[in-house]
Formats: C-alpha cells, structure tokens, sequence
C-alpha cells in the first residue's frame, strides 16, 4: 500500500475487513442474498421523501402526464426538463408521481447561481428511472436455446467486451448473459449472448426454456440521469438497470455545485454514481447488485459520502466485462479539498475504498474517512 503525506488523509474508527464469508461465521449471522432488482425494487420502495407542505406550490411531473399541461395533480407535465422552465421563486419544487420512467432526464442549464430546485418522489409512491427493459420479441435461430433479437432501427451494438453496448440478464434467476465471441460460441455455452450483423443479438436461454419463460431483460442506455446544473436536490427514486455499455452509469454529476442526492436506491448498475463537482451531498442511499457504488474524481471539493450501503453484484449477476480492480464500493481519484466519507458499509467488492489519487495541494484540507465498515478492505495506490 502507497503511503501518503498524513495531513492528506485521515481514517478514523473504520472497519476493513477482507473475508466477508469469515465475518458472516464468527458473527453468527447470516446475510441473505440479494433479491432480484425488481424485488429489491418492491422491498426497498419505502422511500422517505420530505412530506410536500402544499401541493398548489409544486410542480408535478407523471409517466402519463403531457407538457402541455398545468403542472398539477389534474394535469401534470410528462418531462423533468419541462418542469424546470416552470422554476420560479416559491415554486421550485417537482414532484414525481409514482411509476415508471423510460426516458431518462439531462437537468442542465441554469447559469452560475440558479434557484434552488428539489425533484423527490411523491410521499408513498415509487418513482423508478428504468434503464433496462424485459424483451419478449425473440426469435428461434433454429438450434437448440438459440433465439435472436434483431433491432433493425438501431445503429450499432458496438463491439465485443467491454467497449460491447449491449447486456442480456435474466432478473428472477439472477443470471447475467456471458458474452462470447459468435454464434458457435453461444451454442456451446448456455447462458451467453453475442452481437451478430451489428443489429442482432443471439442469446442461448439455459434449461430448456424459452425466452418468454425465462423473461429476458437488456440494457437499453449508458445513462440514466444526469445533472449539470447547480442547486439540485433529489430524494426518493429509484435509478435501476443502468447496463446498457461499456461506462454505463445510472447518475451522473457534473460541473455542477451544491448537488444533494438522498434516500435514493440504485439497483442492478454497472455504476451507481459519477462525480465530477464541487460540492456534492449523498446520504441514505442504497446500492445493490452494482460492479461500482460511487466514483469521486477531479474536482473533488468538499463532497460527502454518509450512511450509504453499497453491495456488490455477486455469483452468477457479477459484472464479467469489468476488470477486477474496478470492482469498488467507491472509487477516488484526485480527492479534493474537505472530502469525506463517513458512516457507510460496503460489501462484496475488490476492495470498499480504492483511492487512486489524492491532492497534494499546498494548503488542502484533509480527505476524511471517519466511522465506516468495509467488508471487503481498503486498497489505495496506482492500477
């Protein structure tokens, strides 16, 4: 392990421990594992958003709704970036009624200062930003298990590996398709997929099933959400699937100052969040089944990372494409002034903490590592 200068960094009352199995039998405890991503979106869905102090002063945005429309519970907006044109002084709060988002959302704009915005669940409903979708218009390739897709509309699957845009898993079994080099490779291996023509995916469904019966899902984008726009809070949704490539990632952060994100969940993400701002606040958020919990880099000024869980992808759902030292409840490069991370627990990783970089500025305030347990270890230093 690289030594750093020790006013640079300073770890307090943590927990590194490297053999999870170990813990889990000297505790006498069992952890089960991890439901699907759609249970754990069931189970998990008890979001605390704060309660909305009246209604006429929000706008509401709803999967049904239309951007003609007023803004209210009768006639909600259908889009985050309608929403926020609708933004003025005692009315910058966007609520979310419960259901399903397939688009996505870019929140930008703004200038250098703008008006504090809050975008939360609406109390007691489940808001989930989908990045995946279940398939049911396979085809039979004519050998046995194979069954292709073909999306005569899309451009490029990209390439094999991990550059490759596509992910193929089946949620209830826990199973995430191998990826192979061609059809002769699919054919001897059950549970894999590979690219054909560019356009078409070939999958070989395991157990003599078909893929109606196994309910296959793909990745449909690399990210989910973003946010460039300074003074954004989010609380209470649920990001899921974000395995649509090779960087996928359900939010990203960037450029942006004063950036909350609480009570939120990130479910089944190659990763879960990607910062590059200043300023940055998550707290109370969950992360299951992710190759990635959360990657700090460049300007790294005072962001904080507080009571988060954060639990690898294991067994037959792990992330394959991805090289094992990638595997980290958080990442750090170049981690910046007044940076902390306090109150978490991660599990199941190459390592909880992996800090690659830390700044040497002359005059920076400490990165602070207080009060956390990482089950799977701390690691810093160069690849």
């Amino acid at each position: 392990m690289n030594s750093f200068p020790p006013l640079s960094l300073l770890v307090r009352h943590c927990t590194t421990l490297l053999c999870y199995a170990a813990i889990v039998t000297l505790c006498g405890c069992e952890f089960p594992a991890s439901p699907p991503p759609s249970e754990a979106a069931a189970e998990e869905t008890e979001t605390k958003p704060v309660p909305l102090p009246d209604l006429s002063d929000v706008i509401v945005v709803a999967p049904d709704g239309a951007d003609t429309g007023e803004g209210t519970l009768e006639s909600p907006l259908a889009t985050l970036s309608e929403a926020l044109t609708r933004v003025v002084p005692g009315k910058s709060v966007i609520t979310l009624r419960g259901g399903t988002y397939v688009k996505g959302a870019q929140i930008s704009g703004g200038g250098e200062d703008p008006l504090p915005v809050t975008i939360r669940a609406y109390p007691g409903e489940t808001v989930i930003f989908e990045g995946g979708e279940a398939v049911k218009r396979w085809e039979p390739e004519g050998r046995p298990g194979l069954y292709y897709l073909e999306d005569p509309g899309r451009e490029s699957y990209g390439r094999y590996g991990k550059g490759g845009y596509y992910e193929v898993w089946e949620d209830e079994a826990r199973l995430r398709y191998r990826k192979v080099l061609d059809a002769d490779g699919v054919a001897a291996w059950p549970g894999s997929v590979c690219v054909m023509d560019e356009k078409r995916l070939l999958v070989h469904v395991p157990r003599g099933r078909t893929p109606e019966e196994a309910i296959l899902w793909r990745g449909k984008t690399a990210e989910i959400f973003s946010v460039s726009r300074s003074n954004v809070t989010l609380e209470g949704i649920i990001f899921r699937n974000a395995v649509g490539g090779g960087d996928a990632r359900a939010l990203t952060i960037t450029t942006a100052r004063g950036i909350v994100v609480r009570n939120c969940q990130f479910l089944n993400c190659a990763a879960g969040i990607s910062v590059t701002a200043y300023g940055t606040l998550i707290e109370d958020c969950t992360f299951r089944d992710v190759g990635l919990g959360i990657r700090f880099s460049g300007k790294g000024t005072e962001m904080v990372a507080r009571r988060c869980l954060i639990e690898s992808a294991q067994g037959t759902f792990a992330f394959s494409d991805m090289g094992e030292h990638e595997r980290n409840g958080f990442r750090i490069y170049h981690a910046g002034d007044g940076a902390r991370i306090e109150q978490c627990v991660t599990a199941g990783f190459w390592a909880g903490l992996y800090i690659k970089t830390i700044s040497h500025r002359e005059g920076s305030r400490p990165f602070y590592i207080e009060n956390n347990t990482f089950l799977d270890g701390f690691r810093s230093g160069a690849d």
